[in-house]
């Protein structure tokens, strides 16, 4: 190795801890905010007995952490039977038609509730988060 091979190797050695530290990264996304809720409750009305049969409603039912988290957020909420009869008094079995099970969302309306939306109770709680923020 040459003189000069030796001396820019040196160089190199010597400034290689003195270079200027990369620049951060810009600034990172927080994380996602939850979804805005304009509803007052959310109902579901669904024929109990057939729970059993169906392990992704079963799964979404009794995540009493997620409707908690509803509830935190200032949203009632109730699981009904299609047979009970408050919720035919209601008219939220009337509401939701055919469709078993059925995740009713009740937006305020005057003194009271309206059924603003009936949709099929979604297979994840993330579904359900959606269905009502839309």
């Amino acid at each position: 190795m040459t003189h000069v091979c030796r001396l820019f190797l040196a160089f190199l050695l010597l400034t290689a801890g003195c270079l200027p530290d990369p620049l951060p990264p810009g600034p990172q996304p927080g994380p996602e905010p939850a979804p805005v809720i304009d509803a007052a409750m959310v109902v579901v009305i669904e024929e109990t007995e057939s729970r059993q049969h169906d392990p992704a409603r079963a799964a979404v039912l009794s995540d009493l952490r997620f409707w908690q988290s509803l509830k935190q957020r200032g949203l009632e909420w109730r699981i009904l039977d299609d047979d009970d009869q408050s919720a035919i008094d209601a008219g939220y079995v009337a509401a939701a038609g055919e469709i078993r099970p059925a995740l009713l969302v009740l937006v305020p309306d005057g003194d009271g509730v309206r059924v603003a939306k009936v949709v099929r109770l979604p297979d994840t709680t993330a579904g359900v988060s959606a269905a009502i923020a839309k």
